[in-house]
């Protein structure tokens, strides 16, 4: 099993190595992900398949920075086949081309989807499906931001958890705001585009486990944004909740990782805010 996380940390350094070729940036750059503690421990060290997600996505990006869309949407399609996360940032890409031709690479996406997902899709109990999505955005909670705000201010008014609302409201909210991104066309780089929403997923999600900044982590060897970076060494901190017998979430461990964060945000907004005016590493002219 190791060896396919290993192909896919070699894929995922060839490939960026060639987007930063592409882009005219250092290989360098490279180090942002490749030495980063988080992808070491968590990705290699304990297999969790955020990995081979990004080896796929490393893949399509080249291949969509270069033009050559069908390939890159049948790499995308692998991705998310690993984990879903990178799905993201298929409505960026669609939205980028001809609407004919978004067609054509949708109706790929979904056929190669569909081959893909097809041993799972037989026998598929639906109910229990449908069931295990209502968890996660109305049961599960670790290491939220806004949520816990969100849920601290529900107990002060109702007395007990809202999370059976807030968490679908939350979810609401962020595809609202990746809608809107999407379509003001401001955004120029695929990759800054999905470093912005996993970012915003991230500090709306109900649960945060270290390994999801893998993506925003990979998106940091081609933009000038270090807030995922920083995140990466901040989110140690909540490893402290399992130091006893029993695990219990110190909030007070969570709101320092989150007080560092928002600083170190409101610090570089400027780069931040850049990313959304295209002031980027841009793609060479052609």
């Amino acid at each position: 099993m190791k060896s396919i996380f290993f192909i896919s940390e070699l894929a995922t350094l060839f490939f960026s190595l060639k987007i930063l070729k592409w882009l005219k940036l250092s290989p360098s750059n490279i180090l942002v992900y490749w030495l980063n503690p988080l992808i070491i421990i968590e990705g290699i060290g304990n297999l969790h398949f955020e990995i081979i997600m990004i080896g796929f996505l490393s893949v399509s990006i080249y291949y969509w920075l270069t033009a050559r869309h069908y390939r890159a949407i049948v790499f995308l399609a692998f991705s998310v086949g690993s984990k879903l996360l990178s799905l993201l940032i298929l409505p960026y890409l669609l939205w980028q081309i001809r609407w004919k031709d978004s067609i054509r690479v949708l109706g790929l996406f979904i056929a190669i989807s569909l081959l893909i997902f097809s041993p799972l899709l037989v026998g598929l109990n639906y109910d229990e499906f449908l069931s295990s999505i209502d968890l996660y955005f109305t049961k599960f909670e670790f290491n939220a931001g806004f949520y816990y705000v969100l849920r601290w201010l529900g107990f002060q008014v109702t007395g007990y958890n809202l999370i059976a609302y807030i968490g679908p409201l939350l979810g609401l909210c962020f595809i609202i705001i990746t809608l809107w991104i999407t379509i003001q066309e401001k955004v120029k780089n695929p990759i800054a585009f999905l470093y912005l929403v996993m970012l915003i997923y991230l500090l709306l999600s109900t649960t945060i486990h270290p390994w999801y900044l893998s993506i925003p982590l990979f998106c940091s060897i081609f933009i000038r944004s270090r807030v995922a970076v920083i995140w990466s060494c901040l989110i140690w901190l909540t490893y402290i909740n399992y130091n006893g017998d029993v695990y219990f979430e110190n909030l007070w461990i969570v709101g320092l990782e989150y007080i560092f964060l928002i600083v170190f945000i409101f610090y570089e907004m400027k780069r931040t805010l850049a990313l959304l005016v295209g002031e980027i590493f841009e793609p060479r002219p052609k």
